[in-house]
């Protein structure tokens, strides 16, 4: 009896360890996740890309006519796609 809670308790205490460790790396990745994801991060590191995604969104909203709103959008859409996809390949180095 008291050997079956002695090794309870080592498995009890092994599996805390094993969740602390878990819990640090998921906080680690999350941290990265969030530094990666950061707005002031893209415009420093794209910032004709951030002009120009502006820029757009900007005429699309003012824009006096639904055609040239829609121009717009299908530009910004673009742009914003082009910028997803150099994300990837950056993060692929």
């Amino acid at each position: 009896m008291a050997q079956d809670v002695s090794q309870l308790e080592d498995e009890l205490r092994s599996a805390t360890q094993d969740l602390k460790e878990t819990l640090t790396s998921v906080d680690r990745k999350i941290e990265a996740i969030e530094s990666e994801l950061q707005p002031e991060r893209f415009i420093d590191r794209h910032p004709i890309a951030a002009v120009a995604a502006a820029a757009a969104a900007g005429f699309a909203l003012g824009a006096p006519t639904e055609s040239l709103a829609v121009a717009a959008a299908v530009a910004l859409a673009a742009l914003v796609t082009h910028a997803a996809q150099t994300h990837r390949r950056e993060r692929a180095r």
